[in-house]
Formats: C-alpha cells, sequence, structure tokens
C-alpha cells in the first residue's frame, strides 16, 4: 500500500468501493472482499477517517489471513502502520516490517517503498531514567 495510488474522486471511488464489497460479500469472493477493504480503507486515509480506515485494514488483513493472500496483507499491514505511526510508532514498525517480509518474499517493488517507510520511522529511543 504505500501511498502510491491518487484517489482524485474520493467520494466517487468510495462509492464503488462500497458496491463492489456488497457485491463480492453477496458471492462469496473473500479475496475480492479482502482487497475492496483495503482499497475502501485507502480512500478513508486519504480523507482522514483514521479510525473507519483502520478497521477496513483489519477487517481485509483478517480475511487475508484466511484466505493467504499475502500481497493485500501487506497493503493493510502498511496501512495500519501509517494510522498507528503517531500513537505507537512500535506497532507501527512491526507491521512495516512484515508488510516488507511479506512483499520481499513476493518480489514485488512495494518492498523497496516499505525499507523508506522504516527508514523515515526509526525506532524510538527509550525514556532516560535519572
Amino acid at each position: 500500500m504505500p501511498r502510491t495510488r491518487s484517489w482524485a474522486n474520493r467520494r466517487g471511488a468510495a462509492d464503488l468501493l462500497e458496491r463492489s464489497l456488497t457485491l463480492s460479500r453477496r458471492i462469496g469472493d473473500r479475496q475480492g472482499e479482502a482487497e475492496t477493504l483495503a482499497h475502501l480503507a485507502e480512500v478513508m486515509l486519504d480523507q482522514d477517517r483514521h479510525e473507519e480506515a483502520r478497521a477496513r485494514f483489519e477487517q481485509s488483513l483478517a480475511i487475508c489471513q484466511e484466505v493467504g493472500d499475502r500481497f493485500v496483507e501487506a497493503k493493510a499491514r502498511c496501512g495500519l502502520g501509517l494510522i498507528t505511526a503517531t500513537a505507537n510508532p512500535v506497532s507501527a514498525r512491526l507491521h512495516w516490517a512484515t508488510a516488507l517480509d511479506l512483499f520481499t518474499s513476493l518480489g514485488t517493488p512495494e518492498a523497496t517503498e516499505v525499507r523508506a517507510l522504516l527508514a523515515d520511522h526509526p525506532v524510538p529511543a527509550a525514556p532516560v531514567r535519572v
């Protein structure tokens, strides 16, 4: 997922994705459901609807793990990392590290983008006790 897709018409995209999600669920296409949830979460993230995006990414992640879709799982983990980066940088890095492992094992170019996210968000220093 690193944010490479531009959702220029966000409302239109969200409406189409909601319809796609309904259809995927109606016909029992779990993989299509997971992918649509991840895309819908990306749109919501672009709209700063972080909690809704988090819920969609988490739903996508659960389905991906069920059906074995490692690519969409990695996208969902990237999104969860972006959402949690400020409040919980350790959790964000864990999501990104897992996404990096998945993208690398799949040989996809998204691995490079995830490496950049990890480099841009170093491990936070432990508090100093006096």
